[in-house]
């Protein structure tokens, strides 16, 4: 397991937490097993989606604790100005062997697909994500995580606090369904995170996608645009073509025709049911 200190280094400033330093973070991880390694790297991938648990606050805060105390050596002196002629200059270079050494670290690059959907008011971000739970055979399911953050100021977002929801791999073509505008209600998917208080709502007003992402109290809305909406359909048909891979592109359709129709008929039973129950 290989990642970069650096991105270690941005992950704890995102989320406002103190540095121990990029050399420390450097150190910590060369030291570490391939155990603790995995660990750190699954609990910052959970901080950078704000999907952490307290277990994982702990377990970070102990090893930045430790980091702290990690001696670093000052940096070498810089050389004194060589005195030699210029015309040696090339020379003195070209005889500095080679180093051989392998790089151990390589810098943090896209993990996965993502797509950022800014707003005045807010901001979304959709990603392609694993699920926590494995199919049959032990398959890694795919399906995509949307982040919600309120602006600060001009082009500026509060990604510190933001709202992470991830879609179940059963509201996956709900979620479709609604992008590709054939539920003639807007979608609310809920009762996810630890409290049971993370809600997604997504509503079609014709010329724009109303979303809007709850945590108990918080909401945080964003309107979305015709070519947004695309990219996040676009994320969302290819972690379903992932995960049903026996499933071609007409015979998804089919599919997601189907669950429209059905989901249209439940809601429809519902509020009839709504409006016979409460006078």
């Amino acid at each position: 397991m290989e990642f970069s200190h650096k991105w270690v280094n941005q992950v704890l400033q995102q989320r406002g937490l103190p540095s121990p330093g990029l050399e420390r973070i450097k150190v910590c991880i060369t030291e570490a097993d391939e155990a603790d390694k995995l660990r750190l790297y699954e609990v910052l991938r959970r901080l950078e989606r704000g999907t952490e648990s307290a277990d994982d606050w702990g377990w970070l805060g102990s090893v930045l604790e430790r980091a702290k105390s990690i001696p670093i050596d000052p940096p070498e002196p810089m050389p004194m100005a060589a005195t030699r002629p210029a015309d040696r200059v090339d020379t003195l270079i070209a005889a500095q062997p080679a180093s051989t050494k392998k790089a151990t670290y390589t810098e943090a690059k896209p993990l996965r697909p993502k797509h950022h959907i800014y707003g005045l008011k807010a901001a979304l971000t959709v990603e392609m994500d694993e699920l926590r739970t494995n199919g049959d055979g032990g398959v890694v399911l795919q399906t995509v995580i949307l982040e919600a953050a309120a602006a600060v100021g001009h082009r500026s977002y509060d990604w510190g606090h933001k709202i992470a929801f991830q879609f179940m791999r059963r509201e996956l073509p709900l979620l479709a369904c609604a992008l590709l505008g054939m539920l003639e209600n807007p979608l609310e998917l809920g009762n996810h995170g630890q409290d049971a208080n993370k809600f997604v709502v997504i509503a079609d007003q014709g010329e724009k996608l109303f979303v809007q992402v709850k945590q108990g109290a918080r909401a945080i809305a964003v309107p979305v645009g015709p070519s947004d909406v695309h990219a996040w359909l676009e994320l969302v048909m290819r972690a379903l073509a992932a995960n049903s891979p026996a499933m071609g592109e007409a015979i998804q359709l089919a599919a997601l025709g189907r669950v429209a129709a059905m989901e249209n008929k439940r809601v429809e039973k519902q509020t009839k049911w709504q409006r016979d129950v409460v006078p």
